[in-house]
């Protein structure tokens, strides 16, 4: 990514707790929009919200994002863009899922009761507490393992690297 280079991809990540009643109608609607922009990545699609990694055109990642917001339930929908210089997706899918995450617990629903929410700037002094235990539930082999970030970095931290879990496995901690 040098001085002059172009990238002609934005990708563009973003997630939202919210009741969907109608999950088949909103991913055929989603697919439509971006199929027609050449748009790649993945939408999942759940009663209690959405999550996705998409990649294309700005133009294209713009129009999903607007349809998105033109529904009341995703108008203050938040993404976080970043570009790239090839396609970092091979397929456009569009997914209905029964849940987001399987909890085990059907009382459990995020998008009517979360935790607490953690500033960006309050998050290393809350890892660095005796009474907070860090669980990184990625893929034991990611590139950005929880516990070497936090030992590159220096910081001291509770951290168990737990591998490829389900949120079930949660509960045993």
């Amino acid at each position: 990514f040098g001085p002059g280079s172009v990238m002609p991809f934005t990708v563009s990540a973003f997630y939202k707790f919210v009741r969907i009643g109608d999950c088949e109608w909103l991913a055929a609607a989603l697919h439509r929009v971006g199929a027609a922009d050449g748009l790649r990545g993945t939408i999942l699609i759940a009663p209690e919200g959405l999550n996705a990694t998409i990649a294309g055109p700005e133009a294209g990642v713009g129009r999903l994002l607007a349809t998105l917001r033109q529904d009341s339930r995703f108008a203050d929908l938040r993404a976080k863009n970043s570009l790239a210089e090839v396609q970092p997706f091979q397929l456009w899918k569009v997914k209905v899922k029964p849940e987001m995450l399987t909890f085990g617990a059907p009382e459990a629903d995020p998008a009517v009761r979360v935790g607490t929410y953690v500033k960006p700037r309050d998050w290393n002094a809350l890892i660095s507490r005796d009474d907070v235990l860090l669980i990184d539930t990625r893929n034991a082999t990611s590139r950005w393992s929880m516990a070497s970030l936090e030992i590159a970095d220096g910081y001291s931290a509770a951290v168990v690297v737990a591998g490829a879990l389900t949120a079930v496995d949660l509960f045993d901690f």
